[in-house]
């Protein structure tokens, strides 16, 4: 796993970018017209680029993964109280390859993305909280 310097990307752009994937996974919901998974997508890429944040704040690097998992086990380690958001966080897992991929991603209704998408704002909380 390699870790990349941010160069000039800040935790706030990170967290910028985070809100933008919410802020399209919110509009994509209200529209009702798109399936849940692309929501889900967004959703999961909210958490990627948020968790990211956190750890550019408090080590100056990122790991170039997309697992959200184990981007949880990185804060996680560098901050015990991650473990009220791990659920939070396995529940998005899913959502980054299958999301991008006709036929390899399980279909949810647009209920089960309104679910997602409060648990996606509970990480978005968190993280935000502790970066403040």
């Amino acid at each position: 796993m390699r870790n990349n310097k941010p160069k000039d990307l800040q935790p706030e752009e990170w967290l910028k970018r985070a809100g933008e994937d919410q802020d399209a996974a919110a509009a994509l919901l209200e529209s009702g017209k798109v399936s849940g998974s692309m929501i889900a997508f967004h959703l999961q890429q909210a958490a990627e680029k948020q968790l990211k944040a956190f750890l550019v704040a408090k080590t100056g690097e990122y790991p170039k993964i997309h697992l959200l998992d184990a981007l949880w086990e990185k804060c996680y380690s560098l901050d015990s109280s991650f473990d009220t958001i791990k659920f939070d966080v396995i529940e998005l897992e899913p959502f980054y390859i299958p999301g991008r991929y006709p036929g390899d991603y399980p279909e949810i209704d647009l209920d089960e993305a309104k679910r997602l998408t409060d648990i996606a704002l509970k990480i978005w909380n968190f993280i935000r909280d502790k970066l403040r």
